[in-house]
This record gives structure tokens, sequence and C-alpha cells, in this order.
């Protein structure tokens, strides 16, 4: 990763990681904006397109670029969990089959 892309990347976990700490987990509207990563805040960061897009990356096959470090990240606050792994799996299967 780029230092300004990691930088960001890193910025954006750590409030998605403050609001799974906070309420368990990570069922948010993507329309969820925050600066502390806990409450709403019209001024803030968009965390909930982020934390969608995280989902998108893993669930969609994508996740063959994620370093082991941001796998690890992601499983820490319930993105990557063993339900998405197998997911992931059978898209990539898939992909694979219609090649």
């Amino acid at each position: 990763m780029k230092n300004t892309f990691k930088k960001v990347w890193l910025d954006r976990y750590c409030l998605a990681k403050a609001y799974y700490d906070h309420y368990g987990h990570l069922e948010m509207p993507t329309t969820f904006k925050t600066k502390n990563g806990i409450d709403y805040d019209e001024n803030g960061i968009v965390l909930g397109v982020w934390v969608q897009q995280q989902y998108y990356t893993f669930q969609e096959g994508r996740c063959a670029n994620l370093s082991d470090e941001i796998r690890k990240l992601l499983e820490e606050i319930g993105i990557v969990t063993e339900k998405a792994k197998e997911e992931n799996k059978k898209v990539l299967i898939y992909k694979k089959n219609i090649q």
C-alpha cells in the first residue's frame, strides 16, 4: 500500500474499530458519518460507505490483493468472518469455472 492510501485506510479502520468496540457490530447505514467512530456527525467521515466497501472487497473475491495485515485487521472487526470466507471461496470457484 502506498503511504497516503495506507494512512487513510488505517484512519477509517480506527473509526470502524471504535464503532465495533462500542456497538459490537458494524451494521450501520451507508450514510453514517462520524468523527469519533461512535457518534453521528454531519461533518464527519462517511464511515458507512467505507465499511460496505470493505465487505464488498472481501466478499466479491477481490481479497487476493489484501495483505495478511489488512485481512487480520478486518477479521478483528468482523468483516472477514468464517461465513464470509466460505462465500468468498464459492465466488472464486464460480469465477474460475466460467473462465
